[in-house]
């Protein structure tokens, strides 16, 4: 070769291989309001989501993934109905605001299907779920989360159906 002339060595090597494209997370709360939509038993003529809700019941589904009772409020004693209060839904004068006419717990499963089989199967909870009477069936705003946690039942889901009248500050 030429004087001063410098050879650099080439590297070969196959290009990088592409990231994986992230797997889709999958809303279970709004695959879960669907199959309560089309449900056969479910009287309801409408079922919609309400982000006040829907933020109440995630608010209450962690607590209850992280050790919270296993009952109708938490570690402070707040009731659902205190939950989609400071939510911001203006819960009907009928309805206490210290209390539970909104929610349903499941847990145990993440499986949608046997939630609602489990749910179906107990005569209080089906009531709700399918509003078979009419302070129920009344209940067209949803609410639902589902969260993996730490306690016993490992998958933990809240429902919560309420007449939603709007928010505190509109």
């Amino acid at each position: 070769g030429q004087r001063g002339t410098v050879f650099l060595p080439i590297v070969m090597k196959p290009p990088p291989e592409p990231e994986p494209e992230p797997e889709p997370e999958i809303d279970l709360g709004a695959e879960f309001l669907e199959a309560l939509r089309i449900h056969p038993e479910q009287q309801r003529p409408i079922l919609h989501r309400c982000d006040r809700l829907w933020a109440a019941a995630k608010e209450r589904v962690i607590g209850l993934a992280n050790g919270g009772p296993w009952a109708h409020f938490d570690q402070l004693g707040v009731t659902p109905n205190q939950y989609a209060i400071r939510n911001g839904c203006i819960l009907p004068s009928w309805y206490p605001p210290v209390g539970n006419t909104i929610e349903s717990l499941g847990a145990g499963t993440a499986s949608i299907f046997h939630m609602t089989q489990a749910l179906a199967r107990s005569e209080k909870h089906a009531n709700h779920i399918f509003g078979r009477i009419d302070m129920f069936r009344q209940q067209c705003c949803a609410g639902i989360g589902f969260a993996e946690g730490s306690g016993p039942f490992k998958y933990y889901w809240v429902i919560m159906l309420a007449v939603c009248e709007g928010t505190s500050g509109e």
